[in-house]
C-alpha cells in the first residue's frame, strides 16, 4: 500500500521537508492550502497521515496551527499537550509522533536580480520574524505572505518589482529562482516542531518520535 501524507502549503515548503525527513522520499505527498484541510483529508481517507507545524524554538507558536488546534479543543503549553489525545480520539485521530526539523531560510530572487536591487522581501510572517536581523542589516522591508514556498512560486508568476522572498533552497530549485543568501535565519538553533497525525493508533509510539534538538536559553 502506497503511503500518502498531507501537509499544508505548496511543494518546497518546510512542511514538505518535515514529511520527507520523517517518512522518506518515496512517500506520496498531498499538498493542501489550509491547515483545516488536513483534517478533512484524513476524514476522507485521502491520506494516512498529516504533518502539522505547531511551534518554533525562535519565533514561538505557529499561529494558524494554534488556531486550528484551539478550534478542535486542542491546547499546547510548552511541550505539554493538554487534552490532545482525548479530543483526537473523539474524532478517530491520533497524534502518532513528532518531527523536529532544523529550519534553514534562504533569500531568493528571480534570475539576474542582485541583493542591491531588492527593497522588499515576501514570506510567511514566521519566516520574516526568524530573519529579522538579516532584513534590518540590508534595509529590506518584510511583506507578509501566506507561505514561504508559496512566496517563491508566486514570485515567478507575479514578477513583483524589487522583491525577493524567504524560502528554502529547495523552493529555489522547484520554481527557477536564485539563492542570493543561504542560511539567513537569525538563530543557529532554529527548529520547528511538527505533529504527525493520523487515523490509526501507533503501536510503538517511541519509534515514531525524534529526539528534541539541543536546548537553547529560550525553551519551546
Amino acid at each position: 500500500m502506497d503511503l500518502t501524507v498531507a501537509f499544508q502549503g505548496v511543494p518546497g515548503s518546510h512542511s514538505e521537508q518535515a514529511v520527507r525527513q520523517h517518512f522518506g522520499d518515496e512517500v506520496t505527498l498531498l499538498a493542501r492550502p489550509r491547515f483545516a484541510d488536513l483534517f478533512d483529508v484524513l476524514e476522507e481517507s485521502l491520506a494516512q497521515h498529516a504533518v502539522l507545524p505547531v511551534e518554533n524554538t525562535y519565533a514561538g507558536g505557529v499561529l494558524s496551527a494554534y488556531d486550528l488546534l484551539l478550534e478542535n479543543n486542542l491546547h499546547i503549553q510548552g511541550e505539554v499537550i493538554l487534552r490532545a489525545y482525548d479530543l483526537l480520539l473523539e474524532n478517530n485521530l491520533h497524534i502518532q509522533g513528532e518531527v523536529i526539523l532544523r529550519v534553514h531560510h534562504a533569500l531568493l530572487a528571480r534570475p539576474g536580480v542582485k541583493l542591491d536591487d531588492l527593497r522588499y522581501v515576501r514570506s510567511h510572517p514566521q519566516a520574516l520574524e526568524q530573519c529579522e536581523q538579516f532584513l534590518r542589516r540590508y534595509g529590506l522591508e518584510g511583506v507578509p505572505h501566506f507561505n514561504t514556498a508559496g512566496s517563491a512560486r508566486d514570485l515567478t508568476r507575479e514578477a513583483w518589482q524589487a522583491t525577493g522572498v524567504i524560502a528554502s533552497a529547495r523552493a529555489a530549485e522547484l520554481y527557477g529562482l536564485e539563492v542570493l543568501a543561504p542560511n539567513i535565519e537569525d538563530s543557529p538553533h532554529n527548529y520547528t516542531r511538527f505533529f504527525v497525525v493520523g487515523a490509526t493508533q501507533p503501536v510503538q509510539q517511541d519509534q515514531h518520535r525524534l529526539r528534541h534538538p539541543p536546548r537553547t536559553s529560550s525553551p519551546l
